[in-house]
């Protein structure tokens, strides 16, 4: 590289990322979504759209990666995408308010008991 001068030479900065950012908005403030994703696969620039839940759970990549749960109440909704061994793990309910608190408590307590620091010197 020493010995090719047009190597060592700095390039001109570019726009910083707010100007760029601030570029792109602009250019894209009157384009649609799929045309601005036209305009973008057109120059190369990898792109997808940016899905909001209802069309997420409507896409048939997430339908044919089983993505779509159904929960006990029968409310639709997005799983993992994240896959171990044979497949996604089995979806569950979040816990209700205060369901394991006792548990919790016990944890602490446990913990607090056995920690070095919370011992009594001696």
């Amino acid at each position: 590289m020493a010995r090719r001068p047009a190597l060592r030479r700095r390039p001109a900065p570019g726009p910083t990322p707010t100007e760029l950012r601030a570029e792109i908005e602009a250019a894209l403030a009157e384009t649609t979504r799929d045309a601005a994703l036209e305009l973008l696969e057109a120059a190369g620039i990898p792109a997808g759209p940016v899905l909001d839940v209802r069309d997420a759970l409507r896409h048939p990549q997430a339908i044919a990666r089983g993505m779509v749960i159904a929960e006990e109440d029968g409310f639709l909704t997005i799983g993992s995408p994240l896959r171990f061994g044979a497949g996604a793990a089995p979806p569950r309910r979040a816990p209700a308010l205060g369901e394991h608190n006792d548990r919790i408590e016990a944890w602490l307590a446990e913990s607090t008991r056995t920690s070095p620091a919370t011992r009594a010197p001696g």
